[in-house]
């Protein structure tokens, strides 16, 4: 997701993700935050597609300089008892102008793959460069512990009693109190989910209220459902 790796190192972490911004939240431990391109689209962490497309440049020498940048972090951040915050990643939805959409959807020659490499770049350096620090104070990180117990361990809300004032009228009158109906986190198991920035995240799904919490390898994420553009079932 917006072409950030996480590297943990024993810690906790509290990832917020909306159409405005998107921000990591790290304490009890560090963590470090990488961006770049190969990020962004995973086939290229693989070896042997970064050997076989380098392989490639060799016949581009005058561009092989330029296009090796891509594979190179756009910036590295160590986070201790702190949260990262920045814009939101944003590709066009028409796949006209959607680089990630032209390469999922079509074949595309080296030259053409590089050049959208680089247009995706330069969107994440445009979007790296709004990135804010911020030390996590003792109380924001007990509203973190607190939230995250909440989403782990989810209870019903309970809305507080209206009192009845008493009714005198000539016609004997009987008054039926509602109880507002508890809402259950619904659990919708092994699911694939989209989200509209064209993101694509499989694992344990759960909805609760207005948002889905996903578990993928043992870590947690909440998604608005404003985000979110499908789910496959």
């Amino acid at each position: 997701m917006n072409g950030t790796e996480i590297q943990l190192t024993g810690t906790k972490v509290w990832i917020e993700n909306s159409e405005e911004r998107y921000k990591i939240n790290v304490w009890d431990g560090a963590a470090e935050v990488r961006s770049g391109v190969r990020y962004l689209l995973p086939f290229l962490l693989d070896k042997q597609m970064e050997k076989s497309v380098k392989h490639t440049l060799d016949k581009y020498p005058e561009q092989k300089t330029k296009y090796e940048s891509i594979w190179n972090d756009i910036s590295s951040e160590k986070l201790s008892n702190s949260s990262l915050e920045t814009k939101s990643l944003f590709f066009q939805k028409d796949s006209v102008q959607n680089p990630l959409l032209i390469l999922n959807e079509k074949q595309t020659n080296p030259n053409e793959m590089f050049l959208l490499l680089e247009k995706m770049q330069k969107t994440i350096v445009e979007t790296a460069s709004h990135k804010k620090t911020t030390v996590l104070e003792k109380k924001d990180i007990q509203e973190l512990e607190t939230f995250v117990s909440h989403v782990e361990n989810p209870k019903p809300i309970e809305l507080p009693k209206e009192k009845m004032e008493p009714i005198i009228s000539p016609i004997p009158k009987v008054e039926k109190k509602i109880e507002s109906k508890k809402e259950e986190p619904i659990r919708l198991g092994d699911k694939t989910i989209k989200l509209k920035d064209g993101s694509e995240l499989k694992g344990n799904l759960i909805q609760y209220e207005d948002r889905y919490i996903i578990e993928i390898e043992g870590k947690k994420r909440v998604i608005l459902s404003k985000d979110v553009e499908s789910i496959s079932f």
